[in-house]
């Protein structure tokens, strides 16, 4: 079977740097390296734009071949396009980003998975990125879900033929009581990503290959810990802002792997996976808002509610606020010159600072604050969960602030 990496790279030339010196030093090397740099999109970019062009065109360690676009497609339509390439020459293509550090072994895993899996059609996709989630082992080194993963993955050409971005799809699954289920488990974001395409606030291609993928009943191969460092969550990407993201990695070297022979999803993966992917959709968001909202008012027209003055009596001085916007704002307003605020909490945080309150990852949650108070109530038991996990504070939600 002819395999091919696909490498899609713009102006990030450290990050790009560290993916191709890692790639360079995996126990097997790729069969053909194919890159595909974007064209400028802006002029200020052109001084790392043309670092990344000279470093991979200087590559000499596998056999390569570039490509440079004439204008900037941006990464949707180059992955898109990329993938549609290889497919006229070649059976089966691995999928690197340059923000993937690989593991020594991530060749090693993505050919034997591509090559074992090659005649079971019903598996779509196979990825060297472990999810940050505990699913029990199946005595293998790797199981199977039905969400893709768009982070070192590889897939088939007779399985990409299927790739669609079809909007009606996503009514088709929700339309469909088996399908709409698989869709809370597996792709409880995927709605979000599609409107954003359509609202402009989001480009994204992998979130029609994974809702193809639920469509069709498909499977996807992962490991049970990561064969890859996503290192683009430092700002520099279009996407994934800035984030301390939990990543199971493997330490140790591997030279083969343990694949399951039989295509199952664990007993308890349907549920981890429930629980990690957000299923709140827009509109029912903006009810629990809105009746929250109400409640809020009430409270303080009819019960002289002043929110500070209870924090104060329970003890509290100091607190961060988890997530921003309209409420955030309100909220901020209330505890003015009352409690101090020390910052505020966002899983991606993207810029430095809201309103004069400094804006910090999950991992930097100031240790003198007493309370966190969380505004996005829908996903209160997703994040009292992750916060949990890294600091002893206090932890609620807006809303039960009410009940104090």
């Amino acid at each position: 079977m002819k395999i091919a990496n696909l490498l899609f790279a713009y102006k990030r030339s450290e990050h790009t740097a560290r993916v191709l010196e890692a790639l360079s030093r995996n126990t097997i090397l790729p069969q053909k390296l194919i890159i595909f740099q974007d064209g400028l999109r802006d002029d200020k970019d052109i001084c790392e734009w043309n670092k990344v062009n000279r470093l991979i065109n200087s590559i000499d360690w596998c056999d390569h071949e570039v490509f440079v676009s004439a204008y900037n497609q941006g990464l949707a339509d180059a992955v898109v396009t990329g993938v549609n390439y290889v497919f006229q020459e070649y059976d089966a293509v691995i999928v690197l980003e340059d923000d993937c550090v690989t593991h020594p072994a991530f060749m090693t895993f993505m050919l034997q998975a591509l090559n074992q899996y090659q005649n079971k059609k019903d598996v779509y996709s196979v990825s060297g990125y472990a999810y940050p989630v505990d699913v029990q082992s199946n005595g293998t080194d790797a199981y199977f879900t039905k969400r893709i993963s768009s982070w070192g993955w590889g897939t088939w050409k007779d399985r990409w033929i299927y790739y669609q971005r079809d909007y009606r799809m996503l009514g088709r699954i929700m339309n469909n009581a088996g399908l709409e289920k698989d869709l809370h488990i597996w792709g409880a974001d995927l709605e979000n990503y599609v409107r954003g395409n359509i609202y402009g606030t989001y480009n994204s291609w992998a979130a029609f290959w994974a809702l193809t993928v639920i469509e069709r009943h498909g499977y996807c191969l992962s490991p049970y810990k990561s064969l890859l460092r996503n290192i683009g969550l430092d700002g520099t990407g279009v996407h994934c802002g800035s984030a301390e993201l939990i990543q199971h990695l493997y330490d140790e070297k591997r030279f083969s792997f343990l694949l399951p022979e039989e295509i199952k999803i664990p007993d308890d993966c349907e549920q981890t996976f429930t629980d990690y992917f957000s299923w709140t959709r827009p509109e029912k968001r903006l009810g629990l808002y809105n009746d929250f909202l109400i409640r809020w008012v009430d409270s303080a027209t009819n019960k002289r509610f002043k929110l500070a003055e209870r924090l104060i009596k329970n003890g509290i001085s100091k607190c961060v606020i988890w997530g921003k916007g309209k409420l955030c704002d309100l909220l901020m307003k209330e505890l003015e010159d009352r409690i101090q605020i020390l910052s505020i909490i966002e899983s991606r945080p993207v810029e430095k600072e809201y309103r004069g309150i400094p804006v910090v990852g999950v991992k930097d949650i100031p240790e003198e604050a007493q309370l966190i108070i969380v505004i996005p109530i829908h996903d209160f038991s997703k994040i009292e969960k992750m916060a949990k996990e890294i600091t002893r504070c206090r932890i609620i939600s807006l809303e039960k602030i009410l009940d104090m």
